[in-house]
């Protein structure tokens, strides 16, 4: 991006909310069931991912390398249109992720925001099957991710283009925020 482009003309960056659920779950301190299971409120034999595929629910297995909520990553990797291989490790993804932009700041914060985006929508679909017992597709998170996004963009840089995001691969729901 150009110093004179939209992205530089920047408001605000995350909210409070979502800057301690990063901060959390970097320093691994999200209650997953690997930690419910340390901490001893849950019982041994409730420590499974709640996809149902039959691992140990931890954080990088939620995020990255499970074969429902992972399958997200691939999902964005192909709106962007670049290849990428997960190393099934939320840190060095998350630096291959904002490494994609270059030494550009304005570009390590796009991708920064975008892996807020996912991660937090990861997360409230896990909360969503344990505590309501409710499900969503991936292809219906993903939308949930192009919304956040683009949400996040439109609050926080004054003059954004909507369809500049995702190769122009934005639904109608999105285009009337």
């Amino acid at each position: 991006m150009v110093k004179g482009s939209s992205v530089c003309k920047k408001k605000k960056t995350v909210s409070l909310k979502v800057s301690l659920f990063a901060w959390r779950l970097l320093l691994n301190r999200l209650p997953t069931r690997d930690d419910l299971l340390r901490r001893h409120v849950l019982p041994i034999d409730e420590q499974l991912c709640t996809e149902g595929c039959g691992n140990n629910e931890d954080r990088n297995h939620l995020f990255v390398s499970c074969d429902f909520f992972g399958s997200i990553w691939f999902m964005i990797c192909g709106w962007l249109q670049i290849s990428s291989a997960s190393s099934r490790n939320l840190i060095a993804d998350l630096n291959q992720l904002c490494g994609l932009g270059g030494f550009s700041k304005n570009m390590w914060l796009v991708f920064k925001m975008l892996w807020l985006a996912v991660v937090s929508i990861i997360w409230k679909e896990r909360n969503r099957r344990i505590f309501q017992h409710k499900e969503e597709n991936i292809l219906s998170m993903g939308e949930h991710v192009k919304l956040l996004v683009c949400w996040c963009f439109k609050l926080n840089f004054v003059l954004f283009d909507l369809t500049t995001i995702f190769g122009g691969k934005i639904s109608c729901s999105v285009l009337l925020l």
